[in-house]
């Protein structure tokens, strides 16, 4: 190899063809979002990017910010959000809970769900984590049909554990 020639970069390939179609499922869904989910950035995404690190799996969203001239080439002016790994394994290990990232628009949701199935949550500690919930939320409500919204929903939810 001649001196100052680059070494052509190894891409790892995804072996499996499953795990293949369920990222590309993913990159659609995140795609389709149109804007970064990231509460830090919010602008409009240009494309999906992966990057596979060992076994891992990373996902960003790239956000195209014009081009400039560098050297005589141009390139383009790129920015990348990370939005989370395909799988949380080491993390996983310890909490069982199916940590994912943005990469998950319904992840708070399994979150609750997972504490109470798996993790067998009393209910006392269910009852402080709801209320504790409904206590951040209400500090959030600024509009008044929210809130109407937020009571008709919470005495629903009375109403049932009455067995109404």
């Amino acid at each position: 190899m001649a001196k100052g020639e680059k070494l052509p970069r190894k891409k790892n390939k995804i072996q499996d063809e499953k795990i293949q179609n369920e990222i590309e499922e993913i990159k659609r869904k995140l795609l389709s979002l149109k804007f970064c989910p990231r509460p830090d950035c919010g602008e409009e995404i240009s494309y999906i990017e992966t990057r596979q690190v060992g076994d891992q799996i990373y996902f960003y969203a790239v956000h195209n910010h014009g081009y400039t001239k560098d050297n005589g080439k141009t390139r383009p002016l790129l920015k990348r959000c990370y939005l989370g790994a395909y799988k949380y394994d080491y993390v996983e290990r310890f909490n069982n809970l199916g940590l994912s990232g943005y990469v998950n628009p319904t992840r708070f949701e399994e979150y609750l769900k997972s504490l109470i199935d798996t993790h067998e949550l009393d209910i006392k500690e269910a009852l402080r984590i709801v209320d504790m919930l409904v206590r951040k939320l209400s500090t959030k409500i600024k509009n008044e049909d929210n809130k109407i919204m937020i009571i008709t929903e919470l005495e629903d939810l009375i109403d049932m554990v009455k067995g109404k």
